[in-house]
């Protein structure tokens, strides 16, 4: 798990690199009609928010740390290591890495945060 401090610094890099995006993609030519100032513009927003969603999601699976309890049973969740997982969210699509869980009791699988 990351501190307050680092993953600010992450995110804050993400951010820049999307301005850099724009900056290259947007010229100020006059001959940006306002559709494509505005596709830009949604394409930015996507893209932070897909990395936003992907890196707390990431981070609060860290932690949750060894105490995963089942939902199913109760039972103490074990950890599998990590596993790429595709997350559908109202932010939208975004691949993550993150711990996956088995309860030896029940057999439920997870990713936590569920």
């Amino acid at each position: 798990m990351s501190t307050e401090e680092e993953l600010k610094a992450r995110l804050t890099r993400q951010a820049e690199e999307l301005v850099e995006r724009v900056m290259r993609e947007w010229k100020a030519s006059g001959k940006n009609s306002l559709e494509d100032i505005e596709a830009l513009a949604i394409e930015t927003g996507r893209g932070f928010r897909e990395r936003v969603l992907r890196e707390l999601s990431v981070e609060e699976s860290e932690a949750t740390g060894d105490a995963v309890m089942c939902d199913r049973c109760g039972h103490r969740m074990e950890s599998e290591g990590k596993r790429k997982r595709e997350i559908v969210s109202r932010a939208g699509k975004v691949k993550v890495e993150r711990r996956y869980c088995v309860c030896p009791a029940c057999g439920k699988r997870s990713f936590p945060p569920g």
